[in-house]
């Protein structure tokens, strides 16, 4: 009698983790479509080069000569101020705004915060972009769309309006 009972509180157990289950699969946000994520990534370019421009004169302002190393401070300095920090705290950049997408968490579906977004933004889109952009281009063809740096940050990115 024991063991039908336990069995029963098994099969029990697993219906109702299975209906929690699905019932937070249906409440997740809708997936960002590849036309947004492109159109925000194109958009956030855009925005970049007046940004890009002033940051590099500021630097150049410093006396910084070496053009490797204006070079680099200014990117990190571009993918800190514009990408990263929007990003942990907000789950957005202007590109992203203006489309209606944004970087969520895989945990609980709320704005990644700053580890998040470092994994994400920094050290995530260095791995996507360093072999022939295939980082990038793998969440062209991945089912919720995920590149390598939502895999390495734990985000995704969906569609909020």
């Amino acid at each position: 009698m024991s063991e039908v009972a336990s069995e029963a509180n098994t099969n029990e157990q697993e219906r109702v983790n299975y209906n929690a289950y699905t019932s937070l699969q249906s409440n997740r946000l809708p997936v960002a479509s590849n036309s947004k994520r492109v159109g925000a990534f194109l958009l956030d370019g855009v925005i970049g080069i007046p940004i890009s421009l002033v940051i590099y004169k500021l630097l150049a302002m410093t006396g910084l000569t070496d053009q490797l190393t204006l070079g680099i401070l200014g990117n990190v300095l571009i993918s800190v101020l514009y990408y990263f920090i929007p990003t942990a705290i907000w789950g957005q950049t202007i590109g992203k705004f203006l489309l209606g997408i944004k970087v969520i968490s895989t945990k609980n579906e709320k704005s990644p915060g700053f580890g998040k977004a470092f994994m994400r933004e920094l050290l995530g889109k260095t791995v996507s972009g360093i072999v022939l952009m295939i980082g990038f281009i793998w969440g062209l063809f991945e089912k919720e769309r995920r590149t390598w740096h939502d895999f390495i940050g734990g985000t995704r990115v969906v569609q909020i309006k």
